[in-house]
């Protein structure tokens, strides 16, 4: 993840994708990311946080609330900017079936092009991100994109420090409001807005920006 080096020319992707009937799929963790210096370990895999554990249970709203969604499984509405250009396209909705600790909206054809996982382990529904949230509450947002994770977690390689005696992330680029209105994993159900997101590489100093909704309605395509 970067702490704003070098950054590429703004390019902004708007998204609106449905997804259309059935399977149930496991979840597809995304990419595995660098060792970085945390302070905490991730409940969900009993080390360090990474990339690779997102989610945890919620309540669920009327499908028909969401815009679109009766034609399909998911609906992302998403403006994207910055390293990333996910393909979010052919959308299937998934979660880990041993746990159900999880929700993620996958690019059945492509999974490393186009992914967006979250998982709540706070059980908040409003999160305001940063590092230090990540490393504390646990709650994980992923998306992928070109075969690269970007997360709620900075990056070490890409300028960020925890400093040992404030407690304190220094050159944390991970920021943004995700406000929650549904999330159930065993039915598949999710409504969240991204406002003002910003989401750290797993590999060096990019980063993802990202505002706007994703919608599920149930498990599958």
């Amino acid at each position: 993840m970067r702490f704003f080096g070098k950054l590429a020319p703004l390019v902004v992707v708007t998204l609106s994708f449905a997804a259309s009937a059935c399977t149930v799929e496991t979840l597809v963790p995304g990419s595995g990311e660098p060792e970085t210096s945390r302070p905490n370990d991730d409940p969900a895999t009993g080390s360090t946080p990474s990339a690779e554990s997102p989610a945890s249970t919620a309540p669920t709203t009327n499908p028909a609330d969401a815009p679109g969604a009766q034609d399909g499984s998911a609906r992302v509405d998403l403006r994207v900017s910055g390293d990333c250009a996910p393909e979010l396209r052919d959308l299937v909705v998934s979660t880990n079936v041993q746990s159900y600790d999880s929700l993620a909206v996958t690019n059945a054809s492509a999974p490393n092009e186009g992914s967006f996982q979250i998982q709540l382990v706070s059980a908040k529904r409003d999160l305001t991100l940063s590092t230090a949230e990540r490393t504390e509450a646990r709650d994980v947002i992923n998306l992928t994109a070109g075969g690269v994770v970007y997360t709620n977690l900075c990056n070490t390689s890409g300028g960020c420090s925890f400093d040992p005696q404030s407690k304190t992330w220094r050159n944390d680029p991970v920021a943004g409001k995700v406000s929650i209105k549904a999330y159930d994993p065993r039915k598949g159900t999710l409504d969240v807005t991204l406002d003002g997101v910003v989401l750290a590489s797993t590999r060096g100093a990019g980063i993802c920006r990202l505002h706007g909704t994703v919608k599920t309605m149930r498990l599958g395509r």
